[in-house]
């Protein structure tokens, strides 16, 4: 690339990915703030440089692109107003409307200048392998059993997302794969060379991950990638060369990973492939039983609300109540189509549906007009541009790329079928972009302002002071936080008093719920209470804590009926609701009866997940909760008490096995 003749609007867009990349793959509630900003500031950019440039106008297929991503943002809008759980979800909205610009200005920037599709793809090969090495120092240095790559959050030991990782590189390395090839010129053996040790160490990096999902996406990815050439360029192929280079790339990659895994030995365990393949590591098989529940769960749920569904980002509310297994909840339905049925209704599920294969549509109408002839594919710069210095010539195999791009797009589709992580930012962004230069097709004449310019800059307008808003909001909560963790309780108290917002609450109510309780203004809690459940009555936590604060003030039968709402949605994932039930019913046997087979499977089902440790739940809190519950049912059902306490002791056995397990391994060599 010519550094100094890439537009500074270019530059922008691709700073944002390396940034969304590279910063803990874009997942923190920042990223997508600054994602937003971004687009927002890059959509008037673009409008206002545009209006003294020519223009193509712009074909049916592009403009079909552009209007249904409008009608998704819509939609999302409308679906959060109408939200279940309206204190989340606006991050959603934000970033669901800043992709929308996104994909406008990379549809207009790949019109007025093609070789941006090629800046795009070298720089996600470039980050890639940026990525890919932060990834194998983490791996080898720390103590999490699966590669991550730089989709970590080194503040907590548990927020790795080695899923999230192999997803991105599902997208990324068909455009290293092109990145690497795109030049048709004989080269130098150690170019090639060079060439198989990127390809190698990406494919090595996928190994590391020890994703099921992304390894069997890979195969489909590589039988699409074989089905597109060989219908494109049938057997001029040469399909020696590929193998040779194939089996090279392989050998590479299996090299990565015994090698880094024989680094890693020297300081951490290493995960068993066997273990990992037949089902039996740690998490067993329940990544893949949780995840069917999710889908039935999600399904059920969108059948019930089918057009508006719950609201953005409810699907870790709503779902609890259908929970029948100890921790089995998420985030997400796992399916990125399901996802959006069941939080915004199966329109906004069809719409993203038809963006995609709109684009898709696009994509194979660039590879059928190549007309089986590699000089056919060049891109010819519209004869009505103004000669500028930063245009470049593109590619010769411009189809190759083309080919990538849908490589690259229905390897992150298929993978967001059985997981969701377009959460992501280092991953949404780049695949958003796709779909943009996939959808990108213009034609001859010239144009003065389409109404989809208006719209871009109308949408920019509303998105920009918005994010502003919450981005300050944010630093308030910031504030608020530090001022809680250094102890004080009445600075913080007094910040998040002051903040009241209809659009980005998220639970920041509910600590100042417990804060006021703390300092004894249980009528303040109940107004803080009271104005969290206007926002969201789906959330376990809220009940729990408004039963704690009836208890406190003597209500006692008002305490009953939250902590039997709190044991509806979310028995299964705190024990401490049930107990604390099961306390208030000290007195009412024929109630405590009625809900005891209920109480005595709930425990069952804790012990038996905390013998295996499944989701970790031996290192959590709800391994006291329960030895304390089971402690209580003996003392209020005497006679079965020896199984009762037996099964505490169990418990307390193994959850202390754990721990030291835990305690003794090696801390992290780099935090």
């Amino acid at each position: 690339m010519r550094l100094r003749n890439i537009p500074l609007i270019q530059w922008a867009i691709l700073f944002l990915i390396v940034f969304g990349v590279l910063w803990r793959g874009g997942k923190s509630l920042d990223a997508t703030l600054i994602l937003a900003l971004g687009a927002s500031v890059i959509a008037f950019w673009n409008y206002f440089e545009r209006k003294t440039i020519s223009y193509h106008r712009q074909t049916l297929l592009s403009r079909s692109i552009i209007w249904t991503a409008a009608a998704l943002v819509i939609w999302t809008l409308i679906s959060f107003i109408y939200s279940s759980t309206r204190n989340y979800g606006f991050d959603e909205l934000l970033q669901t409307t800043s992709l929308f610009l996104l994909l406008c200005v990379t549809m207009d920037q790949t019109k007025e200048d093609p070789a941006f599709k090629v800046r795009f793809a070298k720089t996600i090969a470039s980050v890639t392998l940026i990525a890919c090495g932060i990834g194998l120092v983490v791996y080898c240095l720390q103590p999490v059993n699966r590669a991550v790559g730089t989709f970590f959050d080194w503040r907590f030991h548990t927020d790795y997302w080695p899923n999230a990782w192999a997803e991105y590189l599902l997208l990324a390395w068909p455009l290293a794969l092109w990145s690497v090839y795109r030049s048709s010129e004989k080269r130098s053996i150690f170019k090639h060379a060079i060439g198989i040790g990127v390809l190698g160490l990406i494919l090595g990096s996928l190994f590391l991950s020890f994703s099921r999902g992304g390894l069997l996406t890979l195969i489909a990815q590589l039988f699409i990638l074989g089905g597109l050439m060989l219908w494109h360029r049938g057997w001029l192929i040469p399909w020696k060369k590929v193998l040779v280079h194939g089996s090279l790339i392989v050998i590479v990659g299996i090299l990565v990973f015994a090698g880094t895994n024989q680094i890693r030995s020297q300081f951490n365990a290493v995960e068993s492939v066997v273990k990992k393949a037949t089902l039996s590591s740690d998490e067993g098989s329940s990544s893949i039983t949780e995840r069917v529940q999710f889908w039935k769960q999600a399904a059920m749920l969108a059948a019930e609300k089918p057009i508006l569904g719950f609201g953005p980002y409810s699907f870790r509310f709503i779902q609890p109540e259908l929970q029948t297994e100890v921790l089995a909840t998420s985030d997400h339905a796992h399916n990125v189509f399901l996802k959006l049925a069941m939080e915004r209704g199966m329109p906004a599920a069809g719409l993203m549906l038809l963006i995609v294969m709109l684009a898709v549509i696009g994509g194979m109408k660039r590879i059928v007009n190549c007309k089986m002839k590699i000089e056919n594919c060049d891109t010819a710069i519209h004869p009505q541009l103004p000669a500028t210095s930063y245009q470049l010539p593109v590619p010769s195999n411009q189809y190759f790329l083309t080919i990538c791009f849908l490589v690259s797009l229905l390897g992150v589709l298929l993978h967001n079928l059985i997981d969701y992580n377009l959460q992501f930012v280092g991953i949404c962004l780049p695949f958003w972009m796709t779909l943009g230069f996939l959808g990108s097709t213009t034609k001859s004449g010239e144009g003065i302002h389409f109404p989809e310019r208006w719209l871009q800059i109308i949408v920019a307008m509303i998105l920009l002071p918005a994010t502003l808003f919450c981005s300050w909001q944010l630093m308030e909560f910031s504030l608020a936080r530090r001022a809680l963790i250094s102890g004080r309780t009445a600075e913080a108290l007094q910040i998040f008093s002051a903040i009241h917002s209809p659009l980005f609450p998220r639970d920041d109510q509910l600590t100042q719920a417990s804060l006021e309780m703390s300092e004894g203004l249980t009528d303040a809690a109940r107004t803080s209470l009271d104005a969290y459940f206007k926002l969201n009555q789906k959330d376990t936590r809220a009940w729990s804590l408004l039963g704690s604060l009836q208890r406190q003030t003597g209500d006692t039968d008002g305490a009953l009926w939250s902590y039997r709402r709190a044991f509806e949605l979310g028995r299964w994932n705190d024990v401490g609701i049930t107990r604390a039930l099961m306390t208030l019913l000290e007195q009412k046997k024929e109630d405590r009866d009625r809900i005891r087979p209920s109480v005595d499977a709930l425990t069952e089902k804790f012990a038996a997940a905390i013998e295996r440790n499944s989701h970790f739940i031996g290192l959590s809190p709800n391994v006291e909760e329960c030895i304390a519950l089971l402690n209580l049912l003996a003392k209020q059902y005497p006679s079965d008490a020896p199984h009762y306490q037996d099964l505490a002791k169990r418990i307390e056995n193994k959850a202390m096995e754990l721990r030291l397990k835990t305690a003794a391994r090696p801390r992290g060599v780099l935090w």
